[in-house]
């Protein structure tokens, strides 16, 4: 949220033309902007997310075209929070 609009957009198009193979982002940045990230094959996520409806929203990013994957990374003391 605190990246200039150009440095989001340099980012993405980075990231979409392979020119990146890491594009980090938050739930936080991503609930505010609501930006579309293409070209992603794996997504990765710290911990299941807040809101429901942001899971479906970035799975959204996969192609479709080719062999995708989502992890999600979390421990039995998350279910305490």
């Amino acid at each position: 949220e605190y990246t200039s609009p150009s440095d989001v957009a340099r980012a993405r198009t980075f990231f979409l033309h392979g020119r990146r193979s890491l594009l980090l982002t938050t739930e936080r940045f991503q609930f505010y902007n609501r930006v579309t990230l293409r070209g992603a094959h794996t997504v990765w996520f710290y911990a299941v997310p807040a809101h429901a409806h942001y899971y479906a929203e970035v799975l959204n990013w996969l192609d479709a075209s080719t062999a995708s994957a989502v992890h999600v990374l979390y421990t039995p003391l998350d279910k305490l929070a």
